[in-house]
């Protein structure tokens, strides 16, 4: 997400928010002659993925919920009462924790948002796959290096 930057002590901190976390073993995962170095490089990648994705998921509520307060005067006790939350929920959720997806179309719809998901092609960066299908995002002629 541009302009978002990322709390180094959130990503330390990878084991708790959207539990997005596979329930696979360890030793389940060593199948197939991966090696003890691939498996702790491929989880720690995956723990840096999850709390990186989190902390975007925050930021876009936080830049939501602000827009939406500074447009329409929204307070926490307002956007609670919108969805039927009490607003200490929306405080903790506002501070990065109690994330579920009950709870980010919950706040979607308070906020009268459509939720949005993508992954992003880490090779192919202009491509998408989302639940519409692959999408590929206009490439400007200036960002190309030829020959790179």
């Amino acid at each position: 997400m541009p302009g978002t930057s990322f709390n180094i002590r959130r990503l330390a901190r990878a084991e708790g928010g959207l539990r997005l976390r596979s329930n696979a073993s360890p030793a389940s995962s060593l199948r197939g002659g991966a090696s003890k170095r691939t498996l702790e490089y491929y989880e720690a990648r995956r723990n840096f993925a999850s709390a990186a994705l989190e902390t975007a998921v925050v930021a876009a509520f936080k830049h939501a919920f602000n827009t939406r307060k500074q447009e329409e005067g929204l307070t926490q006790r307002a956007l609670g009462q919108r969805c039927g939350r009490w607003p200490t929920s929306v405080m903790k959720t506002l501070r990065g924790q109690n994330w579920e997806l009950s709870t980010l179309s919950d706040f979607a719809e308070a906020l009268d948002l459509r939720f949005e998901f993508a992954f992003v092609d880490r090779k192919q960066p202009h491509r998408r796959f989302t639940q519409r299908g692959v999408e590929y995002a206009r490439v400007d002629p200036a960002e190309v290096v030829l020959g790179g």
